[in-house]
């Protein structure tokens, strides 16, 4: 991987990297305060134009593919902060299409790393919309049947509400611990209400005992009400778009959860998810939850089904190698 790599970078063309700023690091000045040399005041930020690298390039192609080999690799050796860098590195050579479909892992690889800027990363990229999920084709025009939000992924749906989490039990400050516990509660209760069927996914790969009652968490109350909302989901939706809905979310949420199970096997963070559970399920009100900006849409988005090309093999955490006692000649 090191030689791959080593190859792409000499061959690189210079004219594709950012634009360097004129004079030193921090900007020459012209003699008048506050601009540097391009006339540019020194506090606005530079902005820079990075064109974006088409895939289906065969020049391109391979490039992209050792790529991901390599944040494949590094995840498996234990380097997750190096498969996040190569992984924001491949988003961000194409955005709008994710053509090797990264971000079904990114949010993993983000929470793994346990680092308080690592989930900022999480919410900064929800919040701010910068990455939406597009069809195929990206000149369709950007409606909802062909453009939606990042927690409209399952995945981004729940590391999205576990990063703020994190951040409300590291918050130092009472206020604002609370006010980041509570945007994470109805963010995960959103969440829930979206996408029913991962809480018993989630349960079921940390092998957690869903079938005995407690006083603490009575995992069968909650979860035999969501299982019926899992497969009511989708009774207003057409023959064939509800089947490729559900094939879609079903793909990128086993991969979630195969991936990312152990973070929700701390015992906190699973009281905190089954109080999540019961606040949907039993003390709700018949009213709707309060709807915030970030709730995953109802499933009507085609968008998503752009990730059910891709081999789940592929996104696994064991690397699929060939047995050692194999005569390879």
């Amino acid at each position: 991987m090191k030689r791959v790599l080593w190859v792409f970078e000499s061959a690189c063309v210079t004219g594709f990297l950012p634009p360097m700023v004129s004079g030193s690091a921090a900007g020459s000045t012209d003699g008048e305060k506050g601009k540097t040399t391009d006339g540019v005041l020194g506090a606005e930020r530079h902005r820079v134009v990075v064109n974006l690298m088409d895939k289906e390039r065969d020049e391109n192609s391979v490039f992209f593919s050792a790529l991901f080999r390599l944040m494949q690799t590094s995840a498996t050796m234990g380097c997750i902060g190096t498969s996040l860098a190569v992984g924001r590195f491949l988003l961000s050579l194409d955005p709008m299409r994710d053509p090797m479909g990264v971000l079904m892992l990114l949010d993993y690889f983000a929470l793994t790393t346990m680092k308080d800027e690592d989930l900022d990363f999480i919410v900064n990229l929800v919040e701010s919309k910068t990455v939406q999920i597009y069809c195929k084709d990206v000149h369709t025009p950007a409606d909802d049947n062909h453009c939606c939000e990042l927690t409209d992924m399952p995945n981004w749906a729940y590391s999205y509400p576990l990063a703020l989490y994190r951040q409300s039990v590291r918050a130092t400050e009472v206020t604002a611990r609370e006010q980041l516990l509570e945007k994470a509660n109805r963010q995960l209760h959103n969440s829930i209400c979206a996408f029913p069927e991962m809480p018993s996914l989630i349960l079921e790969k940390n092998n957690v005992d869903v079938t005995g009652r407690s006083f603490s968490m009575d995992w069968p109350l909650v979860l035999e009400p969501l299982r019926k909302s899992a497969s009511e989901r989708v009774c207003g939706m057409e023959a064939e778009a509800s089947d490729k809905y559900e094939a879609v979310v079903d793909r990128i949420g086993r991969i979630f959860v195969g991936r990312g199970h152990k973070l929700w096997s701390g015992d906190d963070v699973l009281k905190w998810l089954y109080n999540g559970c019961k606040c949907v399920t039993v003390t709700a009100s018949p009213e709707a939850p309060d709807q915030d900006v970030n709730q995953p849409k109802t499933p009507t988005s085609s968008a998503l089904t752009r990730y059910l090309q891709f081999n789940p093999a592929d996104f696994e955490s064991t690397l699929h190698t060939l047995p050692a006692d194999i005569a390879m000649f």
